[in-house]
């Protein structure tokens, strides 16, 4: 007998085969006050981080639009389900470690209510 899985499950692995497809390293630095939070650990993870053109998403009552981030910005969707790290928090700082220089990112806004991700706006770490 086939097993019936609930639409949370099948949310939760679709966004897990993408990360093994697209993600890429990811270090968390979390912050407090612009300063180093010692109270949540520094911790590395996988998750999509786009950069420049984002393709068509569902946002609203639209169901197809595209958009271009904003020069020195960027947009990180990390899996809920395999996330297993401090809390993401508005103020912290991610570092792309697959990329050119490890580029830094501060976490600009956070909306952690979509079903299986947790997005975050980006914008460059000064």
């Amino acid at each position: 007998m086939p097993v019936i899985l609930s639409a949370s499950d099948i949310r939760s692995q679709m966004a897990a085969e993408n990360d093994g497809d697209l993600a890429e390293p990811i270090r968390l630095l979390p912050q407090t006050g612009g300063a180093s939070d010692a109270t949540r650990g520094v911790f590395e993870f996988y998750g999509l981080l786009r950069v420049g053109q984002v393709g068509p998403e569902r946002i609203g009552e639209s169901y197809k639009w595209e958009s271009w981030i904003e020069a020195g910005k960027a947009r990180l969707a990390v899996a809920r389900d395999g996330y297993q790290g401090p809390e993401l928090r508005q103020g912290d700082l991610i570092v792309a470690l697959a990329r050119s220089g490890e580029p830094v990112w501060r976490i600009e806004t956070l909306n952690d209510r979509h079903y299986s991700r947790i997005i975050c706006e980006l914008s460059e770490a000064s």
